[in-house]
């Protein structure tokens, strides 16, 4: 049923006595409609729902709609309900990054861009809609999701126990590790063929053959080896263009010399 707003009373006894900030959730009212009524007691005295309440105060509605209890609805809203998994955190980010796009391009057109984009605050804008997710852990989540899209058989495990634990540190440090073991044996390769590739022009024994086991520094100090055979050849060619050229010169002036 709708009641007037004016005929509802905020009791001092409440658990939540501060709304915070409601500009967001006006925003989402105005778009989609009240979707949840607020529950009052069966004087009008406000039991679950404060946040709406001022939400649809701001945007200058005269009654809202209401379910009449016996109580206790806020500690039941606030304690009972199942919060996102990441998975589903991820979801809900993608769809408000989506939305929030679209506003943009609408706020841009009728020349009205967004404070908060302008002050490149976006990430943390879409995060305080999630609940218990800020913008660090949406982005592991991100990274984790984005690889096991890619690669699902090798991933399916890592986000099946970030989703049923929630654990989200865990499964982002597991992915990084695959990722590096895959960047690992990438460099390994390419080191290796100008390995092949350098032993062949130089003779072998020349060049230490690449181990995987390599520290950085063994990599760097490799690198500066294949640097200096590869300076040392180019003066070489150099030299032996410069060679052919004057052979080729000295030819020419014989034959005009007959």
């Amino acid at each position: 049923m709708k009641i007037p707003i004016s005929k509802i009373k905020i009791g001092k006894d409440r658990i939540r006595k501060d709304p915070g900030d409601v500009t967001d959730l006006a925003e989402s009212i105005q778009r989609l409609g009240l979707i949840h009524p607020i529950t009052l007691k069966r004087d009008l005295e406000l039991d679950a729902g404060l946040r709406r309440l001022e939400a649809v105060k701001l945007l200058g509605w005269t009654e809202i709609e209401a379910t009449i209890g016996d109580g206790g609805a806020e500690e039941d809203e606030n304690t009972k309900r199942k919060n996102f998994t990441p998975l589903e955190a991820l979801d809900a980010k993608r769809r408000r990054e989506s939305i929030e796009r679209e506003e943009s391009k609408k706020r841009m057109k009728a020349g009205k861009p967004c404070a908060n984009l302008a002050q490149g605050k976006t990430r943390d804008h879409i995060a305080d809609k999630i609940a218990g997710f800020g913008h660090t852990t949406l982005a592991k989540i991100e990274k984790v999701a984005v690889a096991a899209e890619k690669a699902p058989k090798k991933y399916a495990a890592i986000v099946k126990e970030m989703n049923e634990t929630g654990n989200v540190d865990r499964a982002y440090r597991a992915v990084t590790r695959v990722e590096n073991r895959k960047d690992k044996n990438l460099w390994y390769q390419t080191i290796h063929r100008l390995w092949h590739e350098f032993s062949y022009l130089v003779g072998d024994g020349f060049l230490k053959e690449v181990s995987q086991d390599w520290s950085a520094k063994d990599v760097e100090e490799y690198l500066n080896d294949l640097t200096e055979i590869n300076e040392r050849c180019t003066t070489t060619i150099k030299a032996l263009k410069e060679c052919l050229n004057e052979k080729r010169k000295i030819r020419v002036v014989g034959k005009d010399s007959r």
